[in-house]
């Protein structure tokens, strides 16, 4: 087997939704077996109960901690914990501590999350650019998006956003 080459877009940030994320390994390197993030959540970012069918999804923290919920169970991660969530199990989470939380995603196989984190990326990066160029937006933004674009756009990677 020969060794494949990073990509470009290793090391790439996007602001999806509040949250930071920083690919460090995609499908291309990990011949699609899966794909690893850091995500950094400033206090009271994460994200809402969804469910994706094709992927099981790893989280260890970093630094900080997290509240989870799956399924029913609610939960706190601290800095050094870590949480499998199998393929089609409900889940959410959000950094409900003072100070941001550092986050090592693993979602196996790697294929519709990264391309969700990017869809959704350029859309809040678009978003940012428009309102600083309006001289309505400085500092660190919080990008807003739609829900109905949150979730048509979820679901045309196979994730379900749920209330």
């Amino acid at each position: 087997m020969n060794p494949i080459p990073a990509s470009p877009a290793l090391g790439t940030s996007l602001n999806v939704l509040g949250t930071t994320v920083t690919y460090l390994a995609t499908e291309r390197e990990t011949a699609g077996n899966y794909a690893l993030f850091e995500l950094t959540l400033p206090s009271g970012e994460g994200m809402v109960p969804h469910q994706h069918p094709l992927e099981s999804e790893h989280l260890y923290v970093l630094e900080g901690q997290l509240t989870v919920r799956l399924e029913d169970t609610l939960m706190q991660l601290e800095a050094g914990q870590s949480l499998f969530i199998p393929r089609e199990a409900v889940h959410a989470f959000q950094n409900t501590a003072a100070v941001p939380a550092r986050v090592l995603a693993t979602l196996s196989p790697g294929f519709p999350h990264e391309k969700f984190f990017a869809e959704l990326g350029r859309a809040a990066d678009l978003h940012d650019k428009f309102l600083a160029e309006l001289g309505l937006r400085s500092g660190t933004p919080k990008p807003t998006v739609d829900l109905e674009v949150l979730v048509a756009t979820a679901e045309r990677y196979g994730i379900t956003i749920l209330p």
